[in-house]
């Protein structure tokens, strides 16, 4: 059993109690947040919106409580908690026009400024938040539409639209560095810039192993754009390539073909070009990693390390003869083990290929 030494702070880093458990089962969906639960014994006042710092064994957990109980035995406390980066799962009102100007990672941080940082109202404000940019992602874009015609805003969810699709699309992600002595956040945003790291899932190593493989031949291959705006009398068609990448070249295609069609209209912000270049980026982007992939692993395992992985780390899995590109979007501690979630599907794979069927 690994001990784990568990803080709570008030949002403003007031220290309230502390307490050490022999275990936790610890869970972390970077595309789908859920809460984890803790049981303790404390008569200090423990509320919603406070900070859970949890460290042990290399490990270092960062949440908020989202909901304090009566634990099941008498004299204890159950504490619901999330990863910070929950705070972000919120409405926004997003101007469309500004998909693609600058760069993905200064956007982020704008909205993340604007809204937490150097709001007009002081109460929304998060205490010690900073925000940093480590990368540059150019030529973004998630096809956001207005919602109302012939207008350009959206209103969307942060954490589901901007947080999710960066890491899906671009594995830009949101690293969260809580410094306790300094009362600060500190958010890192951007891409593992790191060459993938391989990893053979056929090893003894791999305690337990879940692949799912890409049902690439259900995918959408031949993405065809029209012009609306210019009575559809112009198109650009894009294609999918046996590799996964997508571009207007004829070339190295996959079949049998499954063609999607849409159409665009222009606005004095973006060119036709611009637009269509958006939706095949929105069709495409984010299928090299429709996979999941779940690999079970000892903590201190010393040839994977999973104590060292990012989320949005790029993988390349080998199992069974097969290489699968994909990312870390996941992590699950029980049991002892470490199991490491690859991917961006989310899905039961039974009822995919019912549905499908």
């Amino acid at each position: 059993m690994q001990a784990y030494n568990v803080e709570i702070f008030s949002s403003n880093f007031d220290f309230i109690t502390a307490f050490t458990v022999s275990d936790i089962i610890y869970s972390y969906d970077y595309l789908n947040i859920g809460a984890n639960t803790i049981s303790i014994v404390t008569d200090s006042a423990i509320m919603n919106g406070d900070y859970v710092h949890i460290t042990g064994g290399g490990d270092e957990y960062f949440g908020v409580v989202c909901g304090v109980s009566q634990g099941e035995e008498e004299g204890t406390v159950q504490i619901e908690y999330k990863p910070f980066l929950s705070i972000f799962e919120t409405d926004i009102l997003f101007d469309t026009n500004l998909q693609g100007q600058g760069t993905l990672e200064n956007r982020l941080k704008a909205i993340i400024d604007s809204l937490w940082v150097n709001n007009s109202d002081p109460v929304q404000n998060i205490r010690g938040l900073q925000v940093v940019t480590t990368t540059t992602t150019s030529g973004w874009g998630f096809n956001l539409k207005s919602d109302i015609e012939g207008r350009h805003h959206i209103i969307c969810n942060f954490y589901t639209v901007f947080i999710v699709r960066s890491m899906e699309k671009y594995g830009v992600g949101i690293k969260v560095m809580p410094n306790f002595t300094s009362q600060t956040i500190v958010l890192s945003i951007g891409f593992v810039v790191d060459t993938p790291i391989y990893i053979e899932a056929d090893l003894p190593n791999i305690i337990k192993k879940n692949v799912t493989v890409r049902a690439t031949q259900f995918d959408t291959n031949k993405l065809v754009v029209w012009n609306a705006t210019a009575d559809y009398g112009a198109s650009i068609i894009y294609y999918r390539h046996t590799d996964d990448t997508f571009d207007t070249n004829n070339s190295d295609r996959i079949s049998p073909v499954i063609t999607q069609t849409v159409a665009v209209q222009t606005d004095e912000d973006h060119t036709f070009a611009q637009l269509a270049a958006s939706q095949a980026s929105e069709t495409f982007g984010s299928i090299e990693y429709n996979n999941l992939i779940e690999l079970s692993v000892l903590p201190d395992d010393t040839l994977i390390k999973p104590k060292l992985l990012q989320f949005g780390q790029k993988i390349i899995v080998l199992s069974d003869g097969n290489e699968y590109n994909t990312l870390l979007t996941g992590v699950n501690i029980q049991d002892g083990l470490h199991k490491l979630i690859f991917g961006t599907v989310r899905l039961d794979l039974t009822k995919v290929l019912k549905r499908r069927s």
